[in-house]
């Protein structure tokens, strides 16, 4: 059966902190990522509800300062999807289709 996304996943295996003021930092590795979204495993075997809202930094980024906003989509076992809402980025907030356009004008 063929998959019919908008924004095509790219398997990703990378290191991640989540934060939410609930439970402090939890660490998680990559399984996938796309334009729309990023798909973790968890370290820690812990329940988040779907609808949450957490941040997210990506740990060996060229730039592990920039924090990015999710929302959780999908919450099965240690796995969670999420959905990109926007990024900040010393103080200031930014669409992520601003982060998106120029990583793709530098390839």
């Amino acid at each position: 059966m063929r998959e019919k996304r908008q924004n095509p996943r790219n398997c990703v295996g990378a290191p991640v902190s989540i934060s939410h003021g609930s439970f402090g930092v939890l660490l998680a590795t990559t399984i996938d990522i796309s334009d729309g979204g990023i798909r973790v495993r968890l370290a820690d075997r812990i329940k988040i509800p779907e609808g949450s809202h957490l941040q997210i930094k990506m740990l060996n980024s060229a730039n592990p300062n920039i924090s990015f906003n999710m929302k959780v989509i999908r919450s099965v076992g240690d796995v969670l999807g999420m959905q990109f809402i926007d990024y900040e980025l010393a103080g200031q907030r930014h669409k992520i289709e601003e982060l998106i356009a120029g990583m793709k004008a530098t390839r």
